[in-house]
Parts: C-alpha cells; sequence; structure tokens
C-alpha cells in the first residue's frame, strides 16, 4: 500500500491540474479527480492510524519521502491596487476552511497583506479579517488640502508621485518593528517577499525567514511597492539582538518592486521551499 501511495501522489497526475478542467466553472472539481484525491486521503489516514503510539519508523521515513515528492503549495498574491481587498478575502475564505498554505509569497501590494497575514496567528487573523481593523491614520496627518498639487510637484521634482514615507508609518504601524525570523517562529507561516536592487543587472530577491531572517518585514513590503513614477525606492532595515533597526546592506542600497518577474519567482521559491503548486 505505501509503495502504491508513493507512485499516485504526484500532483498533476493525468493532468489533474490542467487549466482546461477548470475553464467552464470557477468552483468544485471533476467528480473523478475529487473521488480519487478523497480516497488518496483516506489512505494517508489509514497508515498513519495504523502507525500508533509504537511508530514504525520505516513507515514514517516513507511518508515523509512522499510528501516531499509531492511537493507544496504556496500561494502567491500579486500586486495591484485593486487586488488589496480581493487578497484578503481570498485569505479569509482559506482560512476559515483551514486550507491557507503556510508558504505565502507577495509582490507590492500583495506584499503588504502577505505581511499582515503572516505576522498574526489564526485566531488574531480571523479577528482583523472579520472588523478590517486596519491603522491608516499614517494617511490622514497631511490631509486632501492641496494634495494634488503636492504630487504633482513631487513627481516634477523627484520623479515619483507619492510619499513613501507615509506608506512605510502605515505598514510599520500594523505590523511593528517584527523580523521574518520571529515572524516564522510565532506564526509558523513562510513570509516570502519579492524586490528588486535599484542597480542595474541584478536579480530579484525573495527575502524570507531563510534568506533574511533579521531583515523587518515592514521595509521590505515597503520597498516592494516602490513602484517606479509612484514610489521612490527604499533601503532594507534589519534588526539586531537589541532592537536596534540599520541598513541591511552597509552600501545603503536601495530596493523597488519586481512585480514582473513571477516567473523567476516561482523557480525561487521551489528552491526554498519545495514549492511546485501555486495559487
Amino acid at each position: 500500500l505505501l509503495f502504491h501511495l508513493r507512485a499516485g501522489m504526484i500532483r498533476n497526475l493525468g493532468g489533474i491540474v490542467d487549466p482546461h478542467l477548470y475553464s467552464n466553472c470557477f468552483t468544485g472539481s471533476k467528480i473523478l479527480i475529487h473521488d480519487y484525491l478523497k480516497e488518496a486521503v483516506k489512505i494517508i489516514k489509514h497508515l498513519m492510524d495504523d502507525l500508533g503510539n509504537n511508530a514504525n519508523t520505516m513507515k514514517r521515513e516513507f511518508l515523509t519521502d512522499t510528501i516531499k515528492a509531492y511537493g507544496r503549495t504556496a500561494l502567491f498574491l500579486i500586486g495591484g491596487v485593486g487586488f488589496g481587498t480581493t487578497h484578503l478575502g481570498v485569505v479569509k475564505a482559506m482560512l476559515e476552511r483551514r486550507l491557507l498554505p503556510r508558504v505565502i509569497c507577495g509582490s507590492a501590494v500583495g506584499a503588504v497583506v502577505a505581511s499582515l497575514v503572516c505576522v498574526l496567528d489564526d485566531e488574531e487573523l480571523l479577528e482583523l479579517l472579520n472588523e478590517v481593523n486596519i491603522d491608516l491614520s499614517a494617511f490622514e496627518k497631511i490631509g486632501s488640502k492641496g494634495s494634488l498639487r503636492r504630487k504633482i510637484v513631487r513627481f516634477l521634482k523627484h520623479g515619483y508621485l507619492f510619499d513613501v514615507n507615509i506608506l512605510e508609518e502605515c505598514i510599520r504601524a500594523n505590523i511593528g518593528d517584527i523580523t521574518f525570523y520571529e515572524a516564522y517562529s510565532r506564526t509558523g507561516r513562510e513570509l516570502n517577499i519579492v524586490v528588486q536592487s535599484s542597480r542595474k543587472h541584478e536579480v530579484p530577491l525573495i527575502l524570507s525567514h531563510l534568506t533574511a531572517p533579521d531583515v523587518v518585514i515592514w521595509s521590505a513590503a515597503s520597498a516592494s511597492c516602490a513602484i517606479p513614477g509612484l514610489y521612490d525606492s527604499v533601503p532594507l532595515l534589519c534588526k539586531d539582538v537589541k532592537g536596534n533597526l540599520s541598513h541591511w546592506h552597509a552600501t545603503g542600497i536601495k530596493w523597488l518592486d519586481s512585480s514582473f518577474q513571477t516567473e523567476k519567482t516561482i523557480v525561487r521559491l521551489s528552491e526554498l521551499f519545495n514549492v511546485n503548486h501555486i495559487i
């Protein structure tokens, strides 16, 4: 039974994740596929129950290897202002059904939502999503009077419309000075934020508890939102053991949005977290 299970634990067995199968209906799955996956889950539960307290080491290792071979799922929250509330709705629906993946990746606005999701435990996150209690006071300090004029002057003088300091203040007010490693230790969720160096000829960088454990999340999310023409690029900040913040790179490299590098991001996620299925 173990060997039959291993042979059948393939993500795209028989083309069951072919997008064309899901092009006519936005919910549910084919009955045959549903029945197959239901039976696979039934077998796994049977094997786990059969292990008992005196677990057979070989069986446990076999199941662990099967999980590695099957791969992991990641939730990818892309950029775009219009997607912000959509992302929150998707996260809420998945969390309520206990389907929220542990690996979550975000870019631009998606990085902000992913940050909120990964610094809160399930109970705190559900409370936030039910009440939509997000602190936006940073945007109210300057006021709307003269706003258009300020943006035009800023764009002509500096090349971007919005004040990135206000964005940083807003994100920081909601998640605090927590690092990638601290967030992972607290919630078990593996946050990934995609940024791009402002220097030429550099590949996009995925910041996570593996690649940048000491980087402060709000600075990474702000950098990912730094779309040329909208926000200025910003430096990444890290936190030392005493809680002091400093530049992650001594040279003060600035970072910006990397929303157009999705394929490279997926490849890197696969390398870091054994991800082979993206939502």
